[in-house]
C-alpha cells in the first residue's frame, strides 16, 4: 500500500516597511477590524508580536523589527524613508490574506510590503 505523502508547506516571508513610526498596536486595530469570524488574533504589545491564527488553523506571524544595518539595506531605507519594518511570516496558501490585510494597513499608516530577498523585489502591496 502507498503512503499518501503530505503536500509540502512552503513558507514565506515579507516585510511591511512604513515611513511611520508605528507599533503592533495599530497594526493590530486594523487586524482585529479585518479578522474573519473564525480567525483567532493575538497581541503581544511588550514583545510586539501579532499571531493570526486562520480558519485553516496556519498562522500569519508579524514582529517588529530593528532597522536593516547593511549599506546597501540602509541605502533603500533612506531612498524610500523607512522608520519602521516588520517581518511577516506566512505558509503561501495565505500570501492573499496577508495581502488583504496589509492592503488596509498601508491605507491607513502608509509603506508598503515587500519581499524578502535582496532587492526587496516583488512588492507585495503598495
Amino acid at each position: 500500500m502507498k503512503s499518501k505523502k503530505k503536500p509540502v508547506k512552503k513558507t514565506m516571508y515579507f516585510y511591511y516597511m512604513t515611513d511611520n513610526e508605528i507599533s503592533v498596536r495599530e497594526i493590530s486595530e486594523v487586524v482585529m477590524e479585518e479578522k474573519k469570524k473564525q480567525e483567532v488574533v493575538e497581541v503581544w504589545n511588550e514583545a510586539q508580536v501579532i499571531e493570526i491564527s486562520t480558519i485553516d488553523k496556519r498562522t500569519i506571524d508579524i514582529e517588529m523589527m530593528e532597522l536593516f544595518q547593511g549599506e546597501n539595506d540602509k541605502k533603500f531605507l533612506d531612498n524610500n524613508n523607512v522608520k519602521c519594518i516588520f517581518s511577516i511570516r506566512t505558509e503561501e496558501e495565505d500570501v492573499n490574506r496577508v495581502s488583504d490585510i496589509f492592503k488596509k494597513v498601508t491605507k491607513e499608516y502608509s509603506g508598503f510590503v515587500c519581499s524578502d530577498s535582496e532587492d526587496f523585489k516583488p512588492y507585495l502591496v503598495g
